[in-house]
């Protein structure tokens, strides 16, 4: 019954929060709106494996539901440009790169596995060089 109710809501509110938002292909125009205006097939696709494993491994489902908060909560923070993290996690920054060359700063939190794998690229002046000087 929770799914049904989760998969009905997803499927009004997608196409609202497309109405609404300003789809934005282009790197250079990453904003929080952008951040959940994907493809409904994306969306369930990111979060298949957090329901796949509460099917495996028993987990309290408090934790469930602050893990589905956290994710909804960074993955706001990183389409947005508040301020760059420490590494090893991956900040808004890392993940402007992941948007400009599509091959790059695959992770979602952390920037390990890139570094394991070789797909991570570190931001360089010249990467933001195409981009508006931001007002203070």
């Amino acid at each position: 019954r929770a799914l049904l109710l989760r998969t009905v809501a997803t499927f009004v509110a997608v196409p609202f929060i497309l109405a609404v938002s300003c789809i934005s292909s282009q790197a250079d125009e990453l904003n929080a709106w952008s951040a959940y205006a994907f493809a409904p097939q994306d969306g369930w696709s990111q979060g298949l494996p957090l329901a796949l494993v509460t099917c495996v491994v028993r987990v309290p489902l408090p934790f469930v539901f602050f893990m589905e908060a956290a994710t909804a909560v960074w993955t706001l923070y990183i389409h947005t440009d508040v301020r760059p993290l420490p590494w090893p996690f991956m900040g808004c920054n890392y993940h402007y790169l992941h948007h400009k060359y599509n091959w790059y700063n695959f992770g979602f939190m952390t920037c390990l596995f890139d570094t394991l794998f070789g797909t991570i690229k570190h931001p360089a002046p010249s990467d933001y060089s195409h981009m508006p000087a931001k007002s203070q």
